[in-house]
């Protein structure tokens, strides 16, 4: 079975589970306003997260997100975690949250990234429904072509 995560929203307090993230809105390209709370993307693909494949390209994704029932944003700490082959940057509600590597729009503009990183949200950002995740990524470093970068 493929894991079919890009994103798993880790609460680390006891009893509180954690979400994921199965489908994301994509589009190609690179516009600043897409990581907007506001931006409409209903035009966007909707697609699983591990069928989006940012090899040879700059683009877009995008997630609502609730928290868990019972969660407390304020005295519950969260972060998102993203395995891909790829660089990205994370917006939270419109915030730069965390960066890992430089995505960008050919070889020479992107840095590589790690596969796996965690991104903590400050809890000023949290809000109970309908957070916005907002993914910029690329992946031109690959040496060979994956059937699934993003796990």
């Amino acid at each position: 079975m493929r894991w079919a995560y890009l994103l798993i929203l880790l609460c680390w307090a006891c009893g509180v589970p954690a979400a994921s993230v199965t489908q994301v809105r994509v589009s190609q390209g690179d516009d600043p306003s897409w990581r907007e709370p506001g931006f409409d993307d209903s035009a966007w693909t909707v697609t699983e997260t591990y069928r989006v494949d940012p090899q040879g390209r700059i683009l877009w994704m995008r997630a609502r997100i609730d928290l868990p029932p019972g969660a407390d944003a304020g005295s519950t700490p969260f972060a998102v975690g993203v395995m891909m082959a790829g660089s990205w940057e994370m917006y939270w509600n419109g915030t730069l949250v965390g960066r890992n590597g430089v995505p960008g729009k050919s070889p020479e503009e992107e840095q590589p990234g790690r596969i796996r990183a965690e991104v903590y949200i400050p809890p000023g950002l949290l809000k109970p429904k309908a957070n916005v995740l907002a993914i910029r990524a690329s992946a031109h470093h690959s040496l060979i072509e994956l059937a699934a970068p993003i796990q």
